[in-house]
């Protein structure tokens, strides 16, 4: 902040004697009536605590302005844990602070192709990053976590038991077939033999909304991710999925090589294969990472 300017008293100097004296004595007294709140060395202690003020909250705004803003696309399946993961990495790097963007990863990988200022992208899937791979936009995918589908049922429709039973429910909630757990819901149900008509099926813009459906009583049951579904708690009954029809997600993490920002971005995707982020990802229910995508 710009300091104001000091104002001082415009004696004046013509040649009248009395005029001189009054100005004088105008000093005089000003100086007399402020002399009781003044200290010894002549500033007063409520100027002393505004340069104290004023002193004190420099340091921190020129730190924050120094701070290296990075953001971080996360799909929404693993957006809670990402940003807990991501408060850690900023208590590690005091110059950092992580911006969440959380979504579809379709809708995440077209953020990135049309130039969006993103510094790291994870996604759900990892053939959605073909494209921007073949465009030499993001680094090697490497994968962070694994998740697998579930079956998540209201409890007010709790004869359903398993795959072969959402032909009895009433509405049934799958995401949009362009979003991964779309795409992985689908193959799930071709594998289990089961076959929905359009009319029961409703459909959420990703996990998230998709398990709400069910939470809110729009559908008798969903298949979500199995974070999503112990995100959700009591709120809604899970039934697994035999493995011989269920699918295991990869998750995969770059470096979008636009970033301005890529020794930060490259530090946080390494600090996700560290051991503390990789049990804050168990503990929301992912899996430890499988392999590199080739």
């Amino acid at each position: 902040m710009k300091k104001p300017e000091n104002v001082g008293v415009n004696l004046s100097t013509g040649p009248s004697r009395i005029g001189v004296q009054a100005g004088r004595l105008g000093v005089f007294l000003i100086c007399a009536a402020a002399f009781s709140a003044c200290g010894a060395n002549g500033v007063s202690n409520q100027a002393k605590t505004g340069a104290k003020e004023t002193e004190a909250s420099r340091p921190a705004s020129k730190s924050l302005s120094e701070r290296v803003s990075l953001t971080v696309s996360v799909p929404s399946s693993a957006a809670s844990a990402v940003t807990r993961i991501a408060d850690g990495f900023e208590d590690a790097n005091r110059r950092v602070k992580v911006v969440i963007n959380s979504g579809p990863s379709n809708a995440l990988a077209s953020q990135v192709s049309s130039g969006a200022e993103v510094d790291v992208l994870l996604s759900a899937d990892g053939s959605i990053l073909s494209g921007l791979l073949a465009e030499k936009k993001i680094s090697r995918p490497r994968i962070f976590a694994r998740n697998q589908m579930t079956l998540v049922v209201s409890p007010r429709a709790a004869e359903i038991k398993r795959l072969s039973d959402l032909i009895n429910a009433d509405v049934v909630a799958l995401c949009a077939e362009s979003v991964p757990c779309g795409a992985y819901a689908t193959r799930v149900l071709v594998l289990a033999g089961v076959s929905l008509k359009e009319s029961q099926i409703t459909r959420g813009t990703d996990a998230v909304s998709t398990l709400g459906a069910v939470r809110f009583g729009d559908a008798d049951a969903a298949i979500v991710y199995k974070t999503d579904a112990r995100a959700a708690g009591k709120s809604v009954l899970t039934r697994k999925i035999a493995d011989r029809f269920n699918e295991v997600a990869e998750y995969p993490a770059t470096v979008v090589f636009a970033s301005k920002h890529l020794k930060e971005a490259k530090a946080f995707i390494r600090y996700l294969g560290t051991p503390w982020p990789q049990r804050v990802l168990q503990s929301a229910g992912f899996s430890s990472p499988l392999s590199t995508v080739k």
